[in-house]
């Protein structure tokens, strides 16, 4: 099953047990923070799961402060989201939450720096919304004790 996630993940940097996470769930689906963005991906995956379901969006985050308080399982961003640092990712991990970074498909830079940065799954910003919360519902089941994920 990990080697699917990583598949479909393109390359999710592998790390070591979770700490205890309480999934942030309702009814088996996820709890997720999608950042501010002016790209389309954004208003999309909202629109998204508002229309269809799939997740809880608890928080739209535009600051670390608001990415560290808010409880959320995954926090969706991009490569160019300018909290997104080394720091918030080590300190939401430690928190048991994971970060799902999406990068302009043009720009390998955006992919090089996430992957420096150790997020636990990477996307193109191209990808459709429901793709999106499939990387999401298969990064929560890496998590132990997560409940299981019921399809919206």
């Amino acid at each position: 099953m990990v080697a699917a996630v990583r598949q479909l993940c393109d390359e999710a940097p592998r790390r070591g047990p979770f700490v205890q996470l309480q999934p942030r769930t309702r009814h088996g689906v996820p709890g997720i923070a999608v950042a501010v963005s002016p790209r389309e991906w954004a208003p999309s995956l909202l629109r998204h799961v508002m229309r269809h379901g799939g997740a809880l969006v608890r928080a739209r985050p535009m600051g670390m402060g608001e990415a560290l308080d808010e409880d959320y399982v995954v926090l969706v961003c991009e490569d160019t989201t300018s909290f997104l640092t080394r720091e918030l990712v080590e300190r939401l991990h430690e928190r048991g939450r994971m970060v799902l970074g999406l990068h302009d498909p043009r720009d390998a830079a955006g992919r090089r720096r996430l992957l420096a940065l150790d997020v636990d799954g990477i996307l193109e910003t191209i990808a459709q919304p429901s793709r999106i919360l499939e990387h999401v519902r298969l990064l929560v089941t890496l998590v132990p004790d997560a409940l299981p994920i019921e399809w919206a």
